[in-house]
């Protein structure tokens, strides 16, 4: 089982425009509407490669509704703590033909102290229905009112329990998350920027340059830090991983990507999924980075 925590879940609108125009009149071509954030991604990721997920988090109002029923009906089993308000929407502005994408992003929902207390009483009762074989997959930004240390709270939970936890957040819960040794993490490149202070250069990292071996070097201080497994993403160069047994590289297939959002979330839920199915970390990237390109592609 790979349990995954949405705490600030959105709905996003994918509007494809001919041309955008800035400051003008705007129509859309077509609108694509899907039940999202990190966690819920990375679900709907693992159900598509037969991995068996279970989503939680929170929600709010008929947008909240929306998403439980979609994923619903996509199979995917889940319990989320409902609370006032409504669950944001995220505004994805693309122009047809090209995977660059333009986001408006709602901060969404409040929570209270009381909310925030429980959905760790469902976190609990979810953890007590795993074992030491299951993964925990925490994604994404909290919503307004979570205390900062609540990424720190979940991983020291499900480490008490025995149960292995990845994170993949950015900003201070980060910096603080990874204080609490999660099993994994998975970085891009500005996010292993402003976890490690490196100064990687402009120019893109390939296997002969000096920012692809900075990379490494800061991946593999982070899992003698404590993290087992450091995965960084870097886009359309690949991605490379970290672990107590080396530190691995594997570069992205050529393609043109229809679209980039939600790559990382794929990436992640196919490098959990090799690790539960007990692949070796070079077979685990290869299979994330396939996952992640099928998902750019389609």
């Amino acid at each position: 089982m790979i349990l995954t925590v949405t705490l600030n879940p959105t709905i996003d609108k994918f509007y494809y425009l001919d041309r955008f125009k800035l400051n003008g009149l705007n129509r859309s071509v077509r609108c694509d509407t899907v039940a999202s954030g990190k966690g819920l991604n990375v679900s709907r990721t693992l159900k598509s490669l037969g991995g068996e997920t279970f989503a939680t988090g929170i929600i709010a109002g008929y947008t909240g509704e929306f998403i439980i029923n979609e994923i619903n009906g996509l199979g995917i089993p889940n319990e989320f703590v409902r609370v006032p308000g409504e669950t944001r929407v995220t505004a994805n502005i693309m122009e047809i033909g090209s995977p660059e994408t333009t986001e408006v992003l709602e901060n969404g929902f409040a929570v209270t102290e009381a909310d925030t207390e429980r959905f760790l009483a469902v976190f609990g009762k979810r953890l007590n229905a795993m074992n030491e074989s299951d993964f925990v997959v925490i994604s994404g930004s909290a919503c307004v009112g979570c205390p900062d240390d609540i990424y720190n709270v979940l991983i020291g939970t499900a480490k008490d329990r025995g149960i292995r936890t990845v994170l993949d957040t950015s900003g201070e819960r980060l910096k603080r998350g990874v204080s609490a040794e999660p099993f994994m993490i998975k970085p891009n490149l500005n996010e292993l920027r402003y976890l490690t202070g490196i100064n990687i250069p402009a120019e893109k990292p390939d296997a002969q340059c000096a920012p692809l071996r900075i990379v490494k070097e800061a991946a593999a201080g982070l899992v003698r830090g404590g993290t087992e497994y450091v995965c960084v993403t870097m886009g359309a160069d690949g991605a490379v991983v970290a672990c107590r047994d080396g530190v691995y590289r594997e570069p992205a297939e050529r393609i043109t990507p229809k679209r980039t959002v939600g790559c990382g979330d794929a990436f992640t839920a196919g490098f959990v999924k090799g690790l539960y199915d007990i692949m070796k970390p070079q077979e685990c990237l290869k299979y994330a980075i396939k996952t992640a390109t099928e998902h750019a592609i389609k």
